[in-house]
């Protein structure tokens, strides 16, 4: 009779537990939906970059691919062969970025782009990454072991995507840090199940689209899994290798100038939280260089000083992510890691973008598992208040200074804290 009474238990939690998971994965469903109809045929600001590439690679016009990247790269026109290939698909001119990825993506996505409209591929995108972030969202749930239901868990994700100036960024350019930061969360979540070679693999995909991935790999050495580590590597070779066998190795010396260049520079932006450009302004600014009075975006020559602090700031990253692992070998451990080296990696890259915080929108309501209830709704109304679109706003209509000072003591307290989280006493 016990054993039934339980059985029945246990099959009604597990109805209980599923209707939860659905209704979290049909909220944020209905978010991918929302963002669908608010950014359907209009300019994906951030993907235009890899369209315009790649359909350079389908028509062999190779030369063109990076001849966007110059060392003032950002807000200005595009080069008149972009502009061209823009206005024979009639695709606006004034509605293209960049390209600053790897020659691979280029060269896979050639067929694709050389088959479709620029508004057909970029639709296709915008569902795509914001379905790879919701499948995100749920695997930062699993990874910090189900502290609160999870739709409860997906409705304050929605809440920080849709209140604050990084969710609203990320959507409105469809940047592809949300398949990133997706996929770095499935791959740990994939990871916590014993999953290392997927893992592993998978965190080299996303280093093979922006570099700073590679630095999560710490958790696999601080963990000793060699397995997963031996996956990273062979597939980061691998990817590497395909890589210059599809476009060749020019178009890698070209890429590798191009970010070379760039290393020598920083740009002072309304939307860059890098602890680079917060302490050039600082250090311009003691020299009595007439920084104050920049209005617009800015790219300045980086102070001999601070040349070496991304690399030592990214030194600290590593040694720190492997003593929280370690710190934390249970319970909270790979969460934490993983938020405090997305955290980290933004704040010490030259280029730390503020919509690259939606690692923390994915991963904030872990605080549940940390924190009474009552704190860690303080705390989850403090981060929407601090990165509250209203203020954001105000912030673009005024002085660089403001939001570049303002920003950059955000990303290293939010960092710092999470830090603190990871490695005090519990």
């Amino acid at each position: 009779m016990l054993a039934q009474s339980k059985m029945s238990s246990d099959t009604k939690q597990s109805q209980t537990d599923r209707s939860d998971v659905g209704l979290a994965l049909a909220a944020l469903s209905a978010w991918v939906v929302l963002n669908a109809f608010r950014y359907w045929n209009l300019a994906a600001l951030d993907m235009t970059g890899l369209y315009f590439a790649a359909r350079f690679f389908s028509l062999g016009q190779f030369e063109h691919i990076y001849s966007s990247m110059t060392d003032a790269f950002l807000f200005r026109d595009a080069p008149e062969a972009w502009q061209g290939l823009a206005a024979s698909l009639n695709y606006p001119t004034d509605q293209m970025s960049d390209y600053v990825y790897p020659p691979l993506w280029a060269a896979v996505f050639a067929p694709i782009a050389g088959a479709v409209s620029p508004f057909a591929f970029l639709n296709t995108a915008l569902i795509f990454l914001h379905a790879v972030f919701a499948l995100g969202v749920m695997a930062a749930w699993h990874l910090s072991l189900r502290p609160i239901p999870a739709l409860h868990w997906a409705g304050l994700a929605i809440a920080l995507l849709e209140l604050t100036s990084v969710g609203w960024l990320a959507s409105s350019l469809v940047q592809p840090q949300y398949f990133v930061v997706g996929l770095i969360l499935i791959a740990f979540a994939l990871y916590q199940q014993g999953w290392a070679a997927t893992a592993g693999t998978m965190i080299a995909m996303a280093a093979a689209i922006k570099v700073t991935p590679l630095f999560f790999a710490v958790i696999f050495l601080a963990d000793r899994n060699w397995r997963a580590a031996t996956a990273f590597v062979l597939a980061g070779a691998a990817l590497a290798g395909g890589s210059v066998l599809l476009a060749g190795w020019p178009m890698h010396q070209e890429f590798l100038s191009r970010l070379d260049v760039l290393q020598h520079r920083v740009l002072f932006s309304h939307i860059n939280l890098s602890l680079i450009g917060f302490a050039s302004f600082l250090q311009m600014a003691w020299h009595a260089e007439d920084v104050w009075r920049v209005f617009g975006h800015a790219w300045v020559d980086l102070p001999g000083a601070i040349k070496p602090l991304s690399s030592v700031l990214l030194i600290l990253t590593s040694i720190a992510a492997a003593a929280i692992k370690l710190r934390n070998t249970g319970g909270q451990g790979v969460a934490l890691s993983v938020l405090f080296i997305g955290l980290a990696t933004t704040i010490a890259s030259p280029l730390g973008w503020l919509h690259y915080l939606i690692i923390l929108i994915a991963c904030a309501p872990v605080v549940f598992a940390l924190f009474s209830s009552r704190a860690a709704l303080v705390l989850m109304l403090a981060l929407t208040l601090l990165l509250n679109r209203f203020m954001f706003d105000a912030m673009l209509s005024g002085h660089i200074h403001v939001s570049l000072l303002y920003h950059g003591a955000l990303g290293l307290v939010v960092t710092g804290f999470v830090a603190w989280v990871g490695l005090r006493r519990r």
